[in-house]
C-alpha cells in the first residue's frame, strides 16, 4: 500500500505567535491564504475515506478549498523563519496559534510540513496527526526555514475541556467549568455533554471559541483548563473562571499569581481537583528556540511590553507595528506577533500585526454585528442608476445604519450620483452613514458622488458626511 505524501499544518494562537524573518516576494505563492483545505487529509485517510490528492495541509489566515501541490507543510503569510543553529546552540521556530487550513498546516501564517511520523500530543497526551483540525490552538516546535519549514512536535492546546453546564444565545455563549466561552461558530450541544474548546482568551479572560467539539465516547472524562492564575491560596486558586482545589503535593514550585497554567483533574460539578499543574505549557511545548511566532488578544499594555497570556513580551525600540502603531495597541485587540528567544526564554518582538479580522480572519466579540445597508439612488430622466451604500460593522452595544440614497435627474448624457457608505460604531456606540447626492447637468454634465460613512472605535461612534 502506498504510504501518504506529508502533509501541511499552519495557524495562529490565542496569544501571537512570534517569528523572526523577512517577507517573501511579492512573487511567492501563499497556500495558505490562496489554496488550503478545511479538511484534514490525515483524518479523511484515517477513516478510509476518499483521498484528497496531492499534499493537502492547514493553510493560513485565509479560506480557499483548493489542495496544495507539491510537499506538505504550513502555509501562511508569507512570514519566513531562519534555519537551525547548525553544530547545536538555539535553533528553529515556535509556533502557537491556530490552525485554519491544511495544505500542509498552516498556523499563524506560516505553512508547516508534518508526516504521519510528527509526534502529536493533545493537552499532554500521546494523539495522532488525523486528530488536528481546523481551529485548534496548536504549539509547533519547527526546523528550517523559509517555505522549508518542517514540524518537530505538533501539541494540541485546548482551553477547557469538561461537560457544558449552560447554553445561551442559541449557542453563542456555553458555560463550561464555570468558564464563560464565547462561540463564533454556534454548534448544536446540549446541557452535560462533555466538549473540548480552544481558543483565544480576551483581555477580561472570557474565552472567545474557535472549535467547540464533543469529546469522542471513550476518551475519558478528565476535566482541564489551561489560563491565568487569577487568585492563590495554600489548598486553591482561580484559573480565570475556573475554581481549583490543590491536594497537598499537586502545586508546582514556583507557582504564582498571574502565572499562565494547565490543570487536569476530576469535575465535581463546582470545582476541578488538581491531579495535575503545568506552568507556562506553551513554552514548554516548542521549548529553546530562537524565533517565535505567536497570536491573540492582547491582554496587558506597558511601556515597551505587551502580553497575549503568556508571560509579558518586550518591544524591541525599532518594532514594525502593522495595520497601526505602538502608541495605537489598546487592549483586546487582536495580534499576530513575531521575535525572537533569548537562552533565559525572554521573548523580544520586533513586529505586530494588528488582524482586524480577529483569529482566523473571524470577527470577535468585541466588533460583531453588521449595519444596514444605504437605499439605492433613484434613475435620472436619461441616466443610469445610482448604486447602493452598504452599512459599517458595530460592536456590542453599538449600531450602524447605512448610507443615505442618491439621486438626481440628468440632461441627455448626464447619470445619476451614487450613494454614500455607511459608518460602524465598536464598543459601546455606534456610528451613522453618511447620505450622499447626486446632481444632473445639463448637455452631457456628470452628477455628483455622495458622501462617505464614519466609523467609531472603543466607546463611541463616528458620523459620515453628506456630498451634494
Amino acid at each position: 500500500m502506498a504510504h501518504p505524501r506529508p502533509h501541511r499544518l499552519a495557524g495562529a494562537l490565542c496569544a501571537a505567535l512570534l517569528c523572526a524573518g523577512l517577507a517573501l516576494p511579492a512573487t511567492a505563492q501563499d497556500i495558505c491564504r490562496s489554496g488550503a483545505s478545511k479538511v484534514n487529509p490525515a483524518a479523511v485517510s484515517a477513516t478510509g475515506g476518499a483521498g484528497t490528492g496531492g499534499a493537502g495541509g492547514i493553510g493560513g489566515t485565509g479560506g480557499g478549498s483548493g489542495a496544495g501541490g507539491g510537499r506538505g507543510g504550513i502555509g501562511g503569510t508569507g512570514v519566513t523563519a531562519s534555519a537551525g543553529t547548525p553544530g547545536g546552540g538555539i535553533g528553529g521556530t515556535g509556533i502557537v496559534g491556530l490552525i485554519t487550513g491544511f495544505a500542509s498546516i498552516c498556523v499563524n501564517g506560516l505553512e508547516v510540513h508534518f508526516d504521519r511520523d510528527t509526534p502529536v500530543s493533545d493537552n499532554g497526551h500521546p494523539s495522532s496527526a488525523s486528530q488536528l483540525a481546523v481551529g485548534q490552538v496548536v504549539a509547533v516546535r519547527a526546523t528550517g526555514q523559509g517555505k522549508e519549514l518542517r514540524a518537530e512536535s505538533i501539541a494540541v492546546m485546548h482551553a477547557v475541556v469538561g461537560p457544558v453546564e449552560a447554553i445561551r444565545d442559541e449557542g453563542r455563549s456555553i458555560r463550561v467549568l464555570g468558564e464563560d466561552v464565547i462561540v463564533l461558530t454556534p454548534v448544536a450541544l446540549h446541557p452535560g455533554e462533555w466538549v473540548r474548546v480552544s481558543g483565544h482568551r480576551q483581555a477580561d479572560g472570557v474565552l472567545a471559541a474557535t472549535s467547540v467539539a464533543p469529546l469522542p465516547p471513550a476518551a475519558p472524562r478528565q476535566a482541564q483548563v489551561s489560563g491565568r492564575v487569577t487568585a492563590i491560596t495554600a489548598d486553591a486558586m482561580q484559573v480565570n473562571g475556573t475554581r481549583v482545589q490543590l491536594p497537598a503535593g499537586t502545586a508546582p514550585r514556583g507557582l504564582a499569581l498571574g502565572q499562565h497554567v494547565r490543570v487536569a483533574g476530576p469535575w465535581d460539578g463546582s470545582s476541578l481537583l488538581a491531579e495535575s499543574v503545568a506552568i507556562n505549557p506553551a513554552r514548554d511545548e516548542i521549548g529553546l528556540v530562537r524565533d517565535v511566532v505567536l497570536e491573540g488578544y492582547v491582554q496587558e499594555l506597558d511601556a515597551g511590553s505587551i502580553s497575549l497570556g503568556q508571560d509579558s513580551l518586550q518591544l524591541d525600540a525599532g518594532a514594525q507595528v502593522l495595520g497601526g502603531s505602538a502608541a495605537r495597541l489598546t487592549l483586546n485587540q487582536f495580534v499576530r506577533v513575531t521575535g525572537r528567544m533569548d537562552p533565559e526564554r525572554r521573548i523580544v518582538i520586533d513586529r505586530v500585526v494588528i488582524e482586524a479580522g480577529g483569529p482566523g480572519g473571524a470577527v470577535g466579540s468585541s466588533a460583531s454585528g453588521h449595519g444596514s445597508s444605504g437605499s439605492s439612488g433613484s434613475s435620472g430622466s436619461h441616466g443610469s442608476s445610482g448604486s447602493s451604500g452598504q452599512g459599517g460593522s458595530s460592536g456590542p452595544g453599538g449600531s450602524s445604519s447605512g448610507g443615505g440614497s442618491a439621486s438626481g435627474s440628468t440632461g441627455p448624457s448626464g447619470s445619476s450620483g451614487s450613494s454614500g457608505g455607511g459608518g460602524g460604531g465598536g464598543g459601546g456606540g455606534g456610528g451613522g452613514g453618511g447620505g450622499g447626492g447626486g446632481g444632473g447637468g445639463g448637455g452631457g454634465g456628470g452628477g455628483g458622488g455622495g458622501g462617505g460613512g464614519g466609523g467609531g472605535g472603543g466607546g463611541g461612534g463616528g458620523g459620515g458626511g453628506g456630498g451634494k
